[in-house]
């Protein structure tokens, strides 16, 4: 189950809307083309997601069908820019990773659940 400060976050993020950029390109930590990543931002360097996920402020993508956070791509092919979400990058480089958030811990997380 979720915490709840990531549901509030997804619901406002629902409720105002996301300012998405879909001619960026998207890019795994490897380099690699994210083909159907979504930049959250309209410019700059940005965390993306697909098409039918929540971009969260964090970085990550909720996915409401499924009910999961997943780290999917960024818009800086080298990951170097502290825009890029710094979760998981070690354990899923060319794909995206679903991650779950430690019980009791705001900085804990597991990856790889897929």
């Amino acid at each position: 189950m979720l915490r709840t400060s990531f549901l509030a976050t997804i619901l406002s993020q629902q409720a105002f809307g996301q300012q998405n950029n879909a001619n960026a390109q998207c890019y795994y930590p490897s380099g690699k083309l994210h083909e159907k990543g979504v930049a959250y931002y309209s410019s700059g360097v940005s965390t993306c997601c697909e098409a039918s996920q929540t971009c969260l402020s964090n970085g990550l993508c909720y996915d409401i069908g499924s009910n999961t956070l997943n780290r999917y791509s960024c818009t800086d092919k080298d990951w170097k820019s502290d825009l890029c979400p710094k979760f998981c990058e070690a354990a899923s480089r060319e794909a995206p990773t679903e991650i779950r958030q430690c019980s009791g811990s705001s900085d804990l997380w597991v990856c790889g659940f897929r």
